[in-house]
C-alpha cells in the first residue's frame, strides 16, 4: 500500500494502529494454532513444552507483539481496553488453562495463575523486547538461533521442569 493511500484506508491513527495490532496478533494466532495442532500426539508435558517453545520462537522473531502490550499496559485508556479484550484476554485465558493442566498433571509450577502468566510472558520474551540492552550486556544477539534455543531450554526448565 502506498503511503499516500493511508488516509483513504485508515481514517484515523487509531484505526491504523488497530490494523497493525490485528495483523501481528492474527499472525500469532495462526502460528499458535498450528503449534497446538502439531503436537497433539505428544504426552501432555511435552505438548506444553513444545507450545511454549513455539511461543518463544514467535516472540523472538516478532518482539513487537510484547512491546505493544508493554507500552499500552502503562496507562489505562480505550486503546488498552480494546487490546486487552480483543487480543490479550484470550491469550491470558489460554495460558492459564495450560498452567492449570500442567499443575494438575504434576509437571507445572504451582502458584497463582496471574503471577505464573506474567512470569511465563516475561521470562519468554524479555530478551527480545530489550534486544539492544541484551546485546550490550551479553555481547551476543538475543535472536541468534543458538541463543534462542538456549533461551527456550532455560525457560522450559524454569516453568515446566
Amino acid at each position: 500500500m502506498a503511503l499516500a493511500s493511508l488516509p483513504y484506508h485508515f481514517k484515523t491513527k487509531e484505526a491504523l494502529w488497530k490494523a497493525v495490532v490485528d495483523d501481528i496478533f492474527g499472525r500469532f494466532a495462526t502460528q499458535m494454532s498450528v503449534a497446538r495442532s502439531e503436537f497433539v500426539g505428544a504426552d501432555p508435558r511435552e505438548q506444553t513444552r513444545l507450545r511454549l517453545a513455539a511461543y518463544i520462537r514467535f516472540v523472538a522473531g516478532n518482539p513487537e507483539i510484547l512491546q505493544i502490550g508493554f507500552m499500552e499496559g502503562i496507562s489505562a485508556n480505550s486503546r488498552t481496553e480494546w487490546l486487552i479484550e480483543k487480543h490479550l484476554r484470550p491469550n491470558f485465558e489460554y495460558v492459564n488453562s495450560e498452567t492449570r493442566r500442567a499443575t494438575a498433571q504434576g509437571y507445572g509450577r504451582a502458584g497463582r495463575e496471574e503471577h505464573l502468566y506474567y512470569m511465563i510472558i516475561g521470562a519468554a520474551g524479555l530478551p527480545y523486547v530489550v534486544q539492544n540492552e541484551f546485546r550490550s550486556l551479553v555481547g551476543r544477539e538475543a535472536t541468534d538461533p543458538e541463543m534462542i534455543e538456549a533461551h527456550i531450554e532455560a525457560v522450559l526448565d524454569l516453568i515446566y521442569p
